[in-house]
């Protein structure tokens, strides 16, 4: 009776262990739906990149772009072209040229500091350009005023901006700043020579760019 009991105690005992070691084969094979690899071990999966991380290995990936600019009174005057290498994801320059609204060649440079958030980019832009710079005549009431030409004519300028990436490198970007004149060869109005006149040297400016980073 006994033996017969130590008996069924035993095969039980066997039984048991035998159904927790093929259950814990299985679990450790055989992850649930939707459960990360090595959860079932108990390993805590590490989390995915955030939306930042991401856009910051897309600007890693394409330090180099291309952009098209228009804007009004912009370094690069109503259109223009600007080439851009980033040294790292946060500082960079910036590089280009561009005709103003009245035909007058134009060249500028920044350097670049941007800051990745989660969607975008913020960047600020400090940098110099050059060229030409006419005023625009403005008349009111039969009195004129305006219509300087000033050759040779640095600009310091100051811009922020924001801007779009795709992961194929595709961007938009917006901008805007304040220009300020720091010097110029030499002022004409009309036929007239030596109207040095330094009234109206800091103006804003607003812009859009597009291009594509390699």
């Amino acid at each position: 009776m006994v033996a017969t009991i130590v008996g069924g105690v035993r095969t039980l005992m066997v039984t048991c262990f035998a159904i927790a070691a093929l259950t814990s084969a299985i679990t450790s094979t055989h992850a649930q739906p939707g459960q990360q690899p090595g959860a079932a071990n108990g390993a805590i999966p590490p989390p995915p990149p955030s939306d930042r991380e991401i856009l910051a290995t897309i600007f890693d990936a394409r330090p180099t772009s291309v952009s098209v600019h228009a804007g009004l009174g912009t370094p690069y005057g109503g259109a223009g072209i600007e080439l851009e290498h980033m040294f790292n994801k946060s500082v960079g320059v910036a590089g280009g040229m561009g005709w103003a609204l009245a035909g007058h060649f134009q060249l500028a440079a920044a350097l670049r500091l941007r800051y990745i958030e989660r969607h975008g980019s913020i960047a600020l832009d400090l940098g110099a350009s050059f060229g030409d710079d006419e005023e625009l005549t403005v008349c009111l009431l039969g009195s004129c005023s305006g219509g300087r030409l000033y050759t040779n004519a640095v600009w310091a300028n100051a811009a922020l901006s924001y801007e779009l990436r795709r992961t194929n490198g595709m961007f938009a970007r917006s901008y805007a700043g304040v220009t300020h004149r720091l010097g110029y060869k030499g002022c004409f109005l009309g036929d007239d020579s030596g109207c040095n006149s330094s009234k109206g040297s800091t103006y804003p400016f607003l812009g859009i760019a597009a291009g594509m980073a390699f």
